[in-house]
C-alpha cells in the first residue's frame, strides 16, 4: 500500500490561515512593512496558495478590514440601537460585543495600531466606518426627535472603545479583565450617551 497523500485544506480554511498570519505579522512590522513572500511564511503556505486564496496584499488587507471593521461594527450597532432597547439590554449588548472584539484580540489590536498610521489602509477604512457608525447613531436620534451629540463626539466616543480594548488586550485576559473591560465600556457609553444605570 502506499503513502496516504495529505489533503490540503480549501480555498475558506487557507484564507482564514493566511489571513490569522497575516494579521500577526502585521502587528509585529505593520501591513506596509510585510510583503506577500513573509506572509506565506508565516503561514506556512506557497505563494501559489496565497494567490488562488488572494488577488494580492490589498485584496487579503481589504478582506481582513472588511470582516474585522466593516461587518462587526454594523451588526453591533443595529443590535445597540434596537428599537425600545432599555438600559439593562443595552448593556448586555455592549457586553455581548466587547466579548465578541475580545475573541480575537491580535485583530484588535492590529487595528488600534495601524488605524493611527496615516499611510495604512486601516486608517481610511476605520475613520470610514466610525463616520458610518456617527450617521447612523445621529439618524437613530433624529428618529426619534432628539438632538444627537456632536459628530466629533460619536466619533471620539468610538476611539475610546477601541483604546479600551487594546489596552485590554496588552494583559492577559483573565475573567476579571475581560469583566473590567466590560464595564469600562459601559460606563464611557453611559456616560456620553446618558443612558441609565
Amino acid at each position: 500500500m502506499g503513502e496516504e497523500t495529505k489533503r490540503r485544506p480549501g480555498v475558506d480554511e487557507q484564507r482564514r490561515i493566511i489571513e490569522e498570519a497575516a494579521v500577526r505579522l502585521f502587528v509585529e512590522q505593520g501591513s506596509s512593512a510585510a510583503g506577500v513572500s513573509s506572509i506565506c511564511a508565516a503561514a506556512g503556505v506557497s505563494r501559489p496558495t496565497f494567490y488562488r486564496c488572494f488577488d494580492d496584499k490589498d485584496a487579503l488587507i481589504a478582506r481582513i478590514y472588511d470582516s474585522a471593521v466593516n461587518d462587526h461594527v454594523q451588526v453591533n450597532l443595529a443590535a445597540v440601537l434596537k428599537e425600545g432597547l432599555s438600559p439593562a439590554d443595552m448593556r448586555i449588548e455592549l457586553d455581548v460585543m466587547v466579548d465578541r472584539i475580545l475573541e480575537r484580540p491580535a485583530m484588535a489590536t492590529f487595528l488600534f495600531v495601524e488605524s493611527s498610521d496615516q499611510r495604512s489602509p486601516a486608517h481610511r477604512i476605520v475613520l470610514g466606518a466610525f463616520d458610518d457608525a456617527a450617521r447612523r447613531i445621529e439618524a437613530w436620534y433624529h428618529d426619534r426627535g432628539l438632538a444627537p451629540p456632536m459628530r466629533t463626539t460619536l466619533k471620539a466616543t468610538m476611539v475610546a472603545c477601541q483604546w479600551i480594548v487594546h489596552d485590554a488586550t496588552q494583559d492577559e485576559l483573565t475573567p476579571k479583565r475581560r469583566a473590567e473591560t466590560r464595564s469600562a465600556m459601559w460606563d464611557l457609553v453611559r456616560r456620553v450617551f446618558r443612558v441609565g444605570a
